[in-house]
């Protein structure tokens, strides 16, 4: 199959097609230079590092989501992220951040009530900056199965 032209010189291709067989979203293949490749449409459940390899050149490293319930990862002393995925009944009661966070939802949804009633739902691709460390706090409840989610600190103006 041949993608549109304007796709593939998007990539530097003058011509593109879509490799056969690619389960995890589609993998477009520049005709012109068959050892480049380009994923398009993956799963949102991807974390990939690029970094140099011994040859002095870039490279992709899919690594995928962590498989335990919650992951810390140190982002500098005292620092951390934070991969969560929650029950898919999840619902957690009047409650703080312990820290000024940025939460981005990874995959699913999640709700989020406050004092005077509002409510929000958030989903892939969105960010709650939370910073309501002292009062009430808010309510956070899994919306239609779990949801993973990764949060970092924003460190104290």
């Amino acid at each position: 199959m041949r993608v549109p032209p304007e796709v593939g010189l998007r990539w530097g291709c003058q011509s593109s097609i879509l490799v056969p067989g690619y389960a995890e979203g589609a993998l477009y293949q520049c005709a012109d230079s068959p050892s480049s490749s380009t994923q398009i449409g993956a799963s949102s459940d991807m974390l990939v590092r690029i970094y140099t390899g011994d040859d002095g050149q870039s490279h992709f490293e899919d690594l995928g989501l962590p498989e335990s319930d919650v992951q810390r990862i140190a982002t500098k002393p005292g620092e951390d992220l934070v991969f969560r995925r929650s029950a898919p009944d999840r619902s957690v009661e009047w409650h703080n951040p312990t820290r000024r966070q940025y939460l981005i939802v990874v995959s699913g949804q999640m709700e989020v009530s406050v004092a005077d009633g509002s409510v929000r739902e958030f989903q892939s691709g969105d960010v709650l900056i939370a910073e309501d460390m002292t009062g009430q706090g808010h309510l956070t409840k899994a919306v239609g199965g779990p949801y993973t989610s990764v949060s970092m600190g924003i460190p104290d103006l």
